[in-house]
């Protein structure tokens, strides 16, 4: 099964914005076309390009941000493949839950003072980016990093 085609070009669109959001799609769906792909993920996809096909010109900016990021949670959760600094990003946010949170409250019972109960938050940060960074290069080893930023 090949994938669909949009029919939204970037010089029917007047509005930049609009504009920067089709380029960004375009983008991806060059990406995943020469990539192999299972059926059930083409046929998520092409669902998702028929609904943009039908979104009028006033409402596709939000179509197409929407529909990017069903592609993006599809291609994730079925094919393990992941966008550019995905992981890295993930991972500082929970870096700094799972990491800095604790930290800080460690750091502010042994100092006896609860005003350095934040500096965790930075440490965890960190340490959640250099593990982002890690699984990032793995991804990109084994050929499931996608070509475009989110």
């Amino acid at each position: 099964m090949k994938l669909a085609k949009l029919k939204w070009e970037t010089e029917m669109v007047p509005d930049p914005k609009t504009n920067k959001a089709l380029a960004k799609m375009l983008a991806l769906l060059n990406d995943i076309t020469s990539r192999k792909l299972p059926e059930e993920v083409k046929k998520q996809i092409n669902a998702e390009i028929e609904w943009l096909n039908t979104v009028e010109i006033r409402k596709l900016k939000k179509g197409l941000c929407k529909s990017h990021g069903q592609i993006i949670k599809v291609l994730c959760e079925k094919v393990k493949m992941v966008p550019i600094s995905y992981y890295k990003t993930l991972w500082m946010s929970l870096g700094m839950a799972i990491f800095g949170v604790p930290m800080g409250v460690a750091f502010s019972a042994a100092l006896n003072n609860y005003a350095f109960i934040g500096i965790g938050l930075p440490i965890g940060m960190v340490m959640g980016m250099a593990v982002g960074q890690k699984k990032d290069e793995e991804a990109k080893k084994n050929g499931l990093q996608l070509n475009v930023n989110v």
